[in-house]
């Protein structure tokens, strides 16, 4: 009987200890959805996710709870969306819950940032295709042997002077469309990629892609050279010895260049002929250029002089 007695005293104890733990685990929890939703009011969105899912999932599952965490996906949606992040906004507006009371209005910005997404998608592409073909080949050679193991390779080298502007990843892009134009019975590709106005018979000065083609694919190893103006620095302070007459007479000398170039003409060539001309670097051309548009300097009226 002893015994009994004292297993359930045993018992009540640890029910009662149990109830208040759980009581202080409420507690707290509560205070810490107090604290979350005192956050949001500051615009802490940040901060308010953080409380939110620092929360057991049981509180968590509660309607409040997933309104309130509605809320803050939708206020940093709106956020996104004015910083033109487009696909971070998309990545929590697809987060809240269809039931939402205010899911007319994330329909809305799903779509504006969907169709946003689209058009810079399309402008990427644009921008890749242009980069794709802004390089002029110089030079070509094939090359032909046998492994030691009898194996026969062909192979082809190019060089290829590229844009002042051009990045590194540029350079692959470029090398990407060169392998894809070549025929099939070339199985390897050497590419050296030059700068304006740099020795276009020596090693490379802004990259090299090593490639090999496989059944279906070519793989493009790169090698990177040193930026446009490390590699050329002798060309840094050129225009400004060239006095605003001088500079007018090569911007119109290259207007009238282009011009009998034609639309299809070949206006990194164009430069190189006036650079020739004047005795400076093609990318000088470049920034007399870029003057002359920014300054929007007149045209002479007779475009022949």
């Amino acid at each position: 009987m002893k015994k009994q007695s004292k297993l359930i005293l045993i018992l009540s104890i640890s029910t009662g200890v149990a109830i208040c733990v759980l009581a202080f685990v409420a507690t707290s929890e509560s205070r810490q959805y107090a604290l979350a939703v005192k956050k949001y009011q500051a615009k802490q969105f940040n901060e308010t996710l953080h409380l939110i899912n620092s929360l057991s999932p049981k509180y968590r599952s509660k309607a409040k709870v997933t309104h309130l965490k509605s809320e803050v996906w939708l206020q940093i949606a709106k956020t996104k969306v004015d910083d033109s992040d487009y696909d971070k906004a998309l990545y929590y507006l697809k987060k809240i819950p269809t039931d939402f009371y205010r899911f007319d209005e994330v329909h809305n910005l799903i779509e504006i940032a969907s169709l946003a997404i689209d058009r810079q998608k399309e402008e990427r592409e644009k921008e890749r295709e242009r980069i794709r073909h802004a390089y002029r080949v110089i030079s070509t050679k094939n090359h032909s042997y046998r492994t030691t193991d009898g194996t026969f390779i062909s192979h082809k080298d190019y060089r290829v002077v590229v844009p002042v502007e051009t990045i590194n990843n540029h350079l692959r892009l470029m090398a990407e469309t060169i392998t894809s134009l070549e025929s099939t019975n070339i199985n390897s590709v050497r590419i050296w990629f030059f700068w304006p106005d740099s020795d276009t018979t020596g090693a490379y000065s802004a990259g090299m892609a090593t490639c090999a083609r496989y059944t279906k694919r070519w793989g493009i190893k790169m090698e990177f050279g040193k930026t446009y103006s490390e590699a050329t620095p002798q060309y840094s302070n050129k225009t400004e010895n060239l006095t605003l007459a001088k500079r007018k007479k090569i911007f119109w000398d290259l207007v009238v260049e282009e011009d009998r170039a034609g639309i299809a003409g070949d206006t990194e060539q164009c430069k190189i002929i006036i650079a020739k001309r004047y005795g400076i670097s093609a990318s000088e051309v470049s920034k007399i250029q870029v003057e002359a548009v920014n300054k929007m300097w007149p045209m002479p009226e007779d475009p022949l002089y």
